[in-house]
């Protein structure tokens, strides 16, 4: 119970800034923020914090972001941030200082949307505060959730939220990410899945791995409950040692409350590019509400349950932890740098067909002056001409090839290999 208090403090931070009205916040029976702020520190305070420290710190900079002025949570905001450094190992002489130190992180973070800023906040805020609060490398590169996409289903627009990371964790190690039967017991929100009883209901073994009607139980608020049946298809590539772990679940019928629910959890063993050896994690749903409320909040999934599962598993909590140890287990996939090198290949590639159109074009002129020209076309300089072309060529398709294997190799760094096909259902879909 504790746990799930906890998870609908951070759930009111969050539901206070994003895109949501009051009246959809009274609706759903979530504290005011500095209630919950104190609900949280006193957690803190008392060794009793049954979420992970970076689901807390991530609704913080959420607020920060949002809200873009901190300065109205003083006693309650202090309070909460010198628990988190004392609980990270900080002397009792330095948790001033640190405080401040975040607080100052906090405040660079609140500039971001005032400047206008496209930078995202948690990497602002966790450059200049992981000394402070000793955040380990799976925090300070913590898995970002996206819920900007658009997915068509039909002729309704549900939201499509995603998460990608990677880790040193096996995908052994990260089964139970993929099987909803053990959410229970690291979510703040999800409640132990319960047998679907609709009609044609199906329950079936196969061989490492199963497919099961299951009603859903996730708790957003303490007067916001959804119960939602789904089939989920679990499979692993092998019992003992796999090298994938993959999850799907599409919705069985619509509730009251959602039109659509559908999506996939997947960890695979990089075999190419610089993650080679890690596990790479996706997290991919479609989900679109009826429900009013929920409508309004249109940030929920990425502000409650869904970063509350993948930050369980980003920090390899164990099976039957509440809260899962600190630990350096996972990172996050370094897209931003990807991109730059992808963008900077691509601009040498375009600068280069620039440069060889050019070329081309000159000689062109050349060799179209000499044809018209009313002297005789002199053999050597014909030859040279030639010469000179040929050279071009080959030289353009040399680079052509360069930058090739350039984009591959950063695509390949990105990906693990393509799940194996199964007509049986038994191996994760492409």
């Amino acid at each position: 119970m504790r746990r799930r208090s906890q998870g609908a403090a951070v759930a009111a931070l969050n539901a206070f800034t994003a895109d949501h009205s009051a009246d959809a916040r009274d609706g759903l029976g979530l504290v005011a923020p500095d209630q919950a702020l104190q609900k949280l520190a006193t957690a803190v305070d008392d060794d009793d914090l049954h979420v992970p420290r970076l689901f807390v710190l991530d609704s913080l900079v959420k607020l920060a972001s949002r809200q873009g002025d901190l300065q109205a949570y003083g006693p309650e905001l202090d309070k909460l941030l010198g628990g988190l450094a004392r609980g990270a190992g900080v002397p009792q002489e330095d948790v001033a200082g640190a405080v401040a130190t975040t607080r100052r992180a906090l405040g660079s973070v609140s500039r971001l949307k005032r400047a206008g800023s496209t930078r995202r906040p948690w990497p602002v805020f966790a450059a200049q505060a992981a000394g402070a609060l000793r955040l380990t490398k799976a925090e300070t590169e913590k898995p970002l959730c996206n819920d900007a996409e658009v997915v068509l289903k039909g002729a309704r627009e549900a939201a499509g939220v995603t998460v990608a990371f990677h880790t040193d964790a096996t995908p052994g190690d990260l089964r139970h990410f993929c099987d909803p039967m053990g959410w229970h017991k690291r979510s703040a929100f999800q409640h132990e899945m319960k047998p679907w009883d609709g009609p044609g209901a199906v329950d079936i073994r196969r061989q490492n791995g199963w497919r099961r009607d299951l009603y859903e139980t996730v708790e957003l608020s303490p007067a916001k409950t959804l119960v939602t049946p789904l089939r989920f298809t679990y499979a692993l590539q092998d019992e003992a040692d796999p090298r994938w772990v993959h999850l799907d679940y599409v919705l069985l019928a619509e509730t009251e409350d959602i039109a659509v629910d559908e999506g996939s959890l997947d960890v695979r063993l990089v075999t190419s590019g610089k993650h080679k050896g890690r596990t790479r994690v996706t997290a991919k749903k479609a989900i679109l509400f009826t429900d009013p409320m929920l409508q309004d909040w249109t940030t929920v999934a990425c502000d409650t349950f869904w970063t509350d599962t993948v930050i369980a598993a980003a920090l390899g909590g164990a099976a039957d932890e509440a809260t899962p140890p600190i630990s350096e287990g996972a990172t996050m996939a370094d897209a931003e740098a990807d991109r730059d090198k992808l963008d900077k290949v691509i601009e040498k590639a375009t600068k280069s067909a620039q440069e060889s159109v050019a070329t081309y074009a000159k000689l062109a002129q050349e060799a179209a002056t000499r044809l018209g020209g009313d002297g005789p076309t002199d053999a050597g300089t014909w030859l040279q001409l030639t010469a000179k072309t040929y050279a071009q060529a080959a030289g353009d398709t040399a680079k052509a090839w360069t930058t090739c294997n350039e984009v591959l190799q950063i695509l390949a760094s990105q990906t693990g290999p393509p799940p194996p096909s199964d007509q049986s259902g038994s191996s994760p879909p492409s």
